[in-house]
């Protein structure tokens, strides 16, 4: 049986996530993971890291 790519996604952001990257982090690394492009792999993961706390002040839109 072979899982789309979301379910693939998913599973590789919760990965990330108990490995110690934030929120917004495990998702932008899952999908360079799961997108197989090379275009994305030279980004770094910092990009995200400001995101991981959500955006804006109130605290209630998430930055992943």
């Amino acid at each position: 049986m072979t899982q789309n790519w979301q379910e693939m996604a998913a599973r590789r952001a919760a990965e990330h996530f108990n490995s110690g990257y934030n929120c917004a982090e495990s998702v932008f690394l899952a999908l360079i993971d799961t997108s197989g492009s090379e275009t994305e792999a030279g980004i770094p993961v910092s990009i995200c890291t400001g995101f991981g706390g959500g955006i804006g002040s109130t605290g209630r839109c998430c930055g992943a």
